[in-house]
């Protein structure tokens, strides 16, 4: 039970109760706990946007890579049978 100052004695732990004259901030507790995890993803989300950005840019250059070598051995393959007629 309660004391005067609102104090109470529960399983060792001094915990303090919200008394009636008090505004109560489990309400302000819920908020600030929602803006870390929103901070938390709004982070992952921003490494996985960085991570998408990296991964885009290298698969292009694969793509870009690729392509040149296709058409460098396209061009040799229309010069050996160039040669062969």
């Amino acid at each position: 039970m309660a004391d005067e100052d609102g104090v109470e004695e529960m399983n060792g732990k001094t915990e303090e109760l919200a008394l009636d004259n008090e505004p109560y901030d489990e309400d302000e507790n819920e908020y600030e706990a929602l803006d870390q995890e929103l901070d938390q993803l709004n982070s992952c989300l921003d490494k996985l946007e960085s991570w998408n950005d990296s991964l885009h840019s290298r698969m292009k250059d694969l793509l870009e890579s690729m392509q040149m070598s296709r058409d460098q051995t396209k061009g040799q393959t229309n010069q050996s049978e160039k040669e062969k007629v």
